[in-house]
């Protein structure tokens, strides 16, 4: 889910810029990674027991329509800012409603991500505690046995 919403603001970014792609290839992309959403359905299931599976799916289900209504109101209010001319809005007025779209995708992203960056940052953490405390020599104890931390190697063979 994380690739295919990163592909997707990707892909809508550049469209937003104009980057020099053929905007068959970046309309493509958005169709394509768009419907990754299905996936959620088999998701949320893992997440519920099997007596509340069908509720939640229900609710992502209204979910996604609903928030699939906000964001096409939306993307028309800012549409509305700018005036028609021969029925159609300038290029800066669907760069300024796309634009708020990938912003709150943006956002919604990175609240999805922050566990993932919190147990990342952690790994990392545990990562240079260790390489730290095997690289240097065993010195005496500065300090009080209860405020001190204790590494031990892993041994497989232990009893708790």
């Amino acid at each position: 889910m994380a690739i295919a919403a990163v592909l997707f603001i990707a892909a809508e970014c550049a469209l937003i810029l104009r980057a020099s792609l053929p905007s068959i290839l970046l309309w493509s992309v958005v169709a394509i990674v768009g419907t990754a959403t299905v996936v959620s359905f088999a998701v949320v299931a893992d997440y519920f027991p099997p007596e509340l599976a069908g509720r939640a799916n229900g609710a992502l289900n209204v979910l996604h329509f609903g928030w699939a209504f906000l964001a096409q109101y939306a993307t028309g209010l800012i549409l509305e800012q700018w005036s028609a001319n021969d029925g159609h809005r300038p290029v800066q007025a669907y760069q300024a409603a796309f634009g708020f779209n990938v912003a709150l995708q943006i956002a919604t992203f990175l609240w999805f991500a922050l566990p993932w960056f919190r147990s990342f940052a952690s790994w990392v953490g545990s990562i240079c505690l260790e390489m730290s405390a095997s690289t240097f020599e065993p010195a005496e104890s500065v300090g009080l046995y209860q405020n001190s931390a204790i590494l031990l190697p892993p041994d497989d063979d232990a009893e708790w």
